[in-house]
């Protein structure tokens, strides 16, 4: 079934539909707040397999259109079609947009190009990467006359950043995981958000031993802002720079949910039995590399065994320190070198270098 938001070009959706033998549609007209529709309205599209939004003449900032629509790909396991009439390749939203990890475009000037779009937009794979590389925008580093500059402040290089964290079991410390990463990001400058995306009661029981009383969908703890599990899109209205999810364990029914955040960590245990379901993570997420293991309470013998049969991922498997209070800081190494790519190293020495129109950083020697 077909979802579609749109303002004028309905006529063409359906028309579109039909000609692709998609008759079971559902079209919203006269959206006026994009952000607000999706937080209020977008709660369940268990029941649509696309969504097709035309973003031709949205009234919204492109800021309001893009947090939106990550907000949804984040939460739940939905094609994301994006209507472009009148747009081009290299228009800086769709560049954005392709950078989240959005693949399918209709942008054609025709309306036999629009077809051949809407086809192969909802084929069975869609868009891959690949097919949609053509809208990347590669960004110019801006130059400052070949001087060294000295960094004491920290650097966000993306928008926001959206983190996956799940565990291989019950009882794993994913949970805790998510909470030392806010610390993580809130100790970095950066704010964090932790949204629980799981059936645990666990979030539930710790509002209720603090007495804790729900906010817009949220309550705060250790300066932490906690959003309870029926709250996943409420934490996209108030522009967090990284949004931190917790799908409890790893299964099929959160797996394309899992997959679709800019960053992944899955977190296991170092026992026999505990290897076994990190070995069956393999299996569910086939030819993926983009993920991190984090392995908890693991002793010092064993870790040479376990990074050895780690395989593909024996270079992303860290060891997590001792955690028995989750909202203290704990792991910064390992998170700095997960999240290297997304946020300095916390050094005030820090300097960064023009090399070729790239920006290298390096350790000032004291």
């Amino acid at each position: 079934m077909i979802l579609a938001i749109t303002n004028s070009n309905e006529k063409l959706i359906r028309e579109l539909c039909a000609k692709n033998n998609y008759d079971e549609i559902e079209v919203y007209t006269g959206i006026k707040n994009l952000q607000e529709f999706a937080i209020r309205e977008l709660q369940n599209l268990d029941n649509f397999k696309y969504l097709i939004l035309d973003i031709t003449d949205l009234k919204e900032k492109e800021e309001i259109i893009i947090k939106s629509v990550v907000a949804i790909k984040s939460m739940h396991n939905i094609r994301i079609i994006i209507l472009a009439t009148g747009y081009k390749q290299g228009d800086n939203i769709l560049s954005r947009l392709f950078k989240e990890g959005i693949y399918n475009f209709i942008i054609g000037d025709s309306y036999q190009k629009q077809d051949e779009e809407f086809e192969k937009c909802l084929s069975d794979e869609g868009n891959t990467y690949k097919d949609a590389i053509r809208f990347r925008v590669e960004e110019n580093t801006t130059k400052r006359n070949n001087k060294v500059i000295i960094k004491k402040e920290y650097k966000k290089l993306k928008q926001l950043l959206t983190v996956a964290i799940a565990g291989t079991q019950e009882h794993i410390g994913a949970t805790t995981q998510a909470l030392l990463l806010c610390k993580f990001f809130n100790d970095r400058g950066l704010k964090a958000c932790y949204i629980s995306a799981n059936s645990s009661e666990d979030i539930k029981e710790l509002q209720d031993n603090l007495g804790k009383t729900l906010t817009n969908g949220m309550f705060q703890y250790k300066d932490i802002d906690i959003y309870d599990k029926n709250e996943k899109i409420t934490a996209m209205a108030y522009g967090y720079d990284v949004y931190i999810y917790d799908y409890g364990i790893l299964n099929k029914s959160n797996l394309e949910m899992f997959i679709n955040n800019d960053k992944r960590i899955i977190v296991g245990g170092s026992k026999l039995w505990e290897i076994r379901n990190i070995f069956l993570t393999f299996t569910e997420l086939k030819d993926l590399e983009d993920v991190y293991y984090i392995i908890s309470h693991c002793p010092a013998e064993d870790k040479n065994t376990v990074t050895s049969n780690m395989g593909k991922f024996k270079k992303k498997t860290y060891f997590s320190e001792y955690a028995p209070n989750p909202f203290e800081i704990k792991n910064s190494e390992i998170f700095q070198e997960i999240f290297k790519d997304e946020v300095e190293e916390k050094n005030n020495n820090l300097i960064a270098v023009e090399n070729k129109g790239i920006l290298s950083f390096f350790r000032r020697n004291k």
